[in-house]
């Protein structure tokens, strides 16, 4: 087990663990759309922020889309948070397995 912590990942891997762990930036796209949306009430038909608001839905519908089956492509190769967070740091040197008699 600990050589796994020392495999390199795939490209593949690194991207969806980026897209994974990003949760922020999907929370911001849903921020981002619902004031776009907002704006969109508020002042009417103008180009630029119908523009903007297609763009943030289209990124939306992407992301929604790809979360899911991201985390079950990661899932299904035993790739988990936890094995995926600090991969490059190794083990801990302090362990807290160590029994003190």
């Amino acid at each position: 087990m600990v050589a796994y912590y020392f495999t390199s990942k795939t490209q593949v891997e690194a991207i969806l663990l980026l897209f994974i762990e990003s949760g922020a930036l999907f929370a911001l796209i849903q921020l981002s759309n619902v004031i776009i949306d907002a704006l969109d009430t508020i002042h009417g038909a103008n180009d630029s922020i119908y523009n903007a608001r297609l763009f943030l839905e289209t990124i939306y519908i992407y992301s929604a889309a790809m979360n899911p089956g991201a985390l079950v492509v990661l899932v299904h190769t035993g790739n988990t948070y936890e094995q995926s967070f600090h991969l490059e740091d190794g083990p801990l040197e302090n362990d807290s397995t160590d029994v003190i008699s």
